[in-house]
């Protein structure tokens, strides 16, 4: 036996095991938070954001990420992956410390959004700092 204490459950994978993915609806366990769950400010975008590659043009389709739809019914079961995070290790002790750089098929378009929500943020009068998204 062992523990995936892996983020994204990679050794589980790995490993063959069967899994699950998605959220199990409020019905099958009784459990009143599980599910899809309804528009929240707490984790929804505070201002409008244009999703469309060509703003305003709903024709150019829909930004990396982005999906057409409600996203489902409150409470209800889906299939659908957790919204990823990014992760940055920054250190200050010099042996450590590496170069950016660009990655390996760097693809600006999947982060058209995040540029998109800073601007319409700052748009709306937002000081952001650092801290805003910690």
């Amino acid at each position: 036996m062992f523990i995936d204490a892996s983020y994204e459950g990679d050794l589980i994978a790995l490993a063959g095991v069967s899994f699950t993915f998605g959220r199990e609806g409020t019905n099958v366990y009784g459990e009143s938070l599980n599910g899809v769950r309804p528009p929240a400010t707490a984790h929804q975008f505070t201002v409008n954001v244009d999703p469309y590659v060509v703003p305003g043009n709903p024709a150019s389709g829909l930004l990396p990420f982005v999906q057409a739809g409600t996203g489902g019914t409150p409470g209800d079961t889906d299939q659908r992956i957790q919204a990823f995070n990014y992760r940055l290790c920054f250190t200050q002790n010099a042996t450590n410390k590496l170069p950016h750089v660009v990655p390996p098929n760097y693809n600006p378009a999947r982060y058209e959004l995040l540029g998109r929500l800073l601007d319409a943020r700052v748009a709306a009068g937002d000081s952001l700092t650092i801290n805003n998204f910690f």
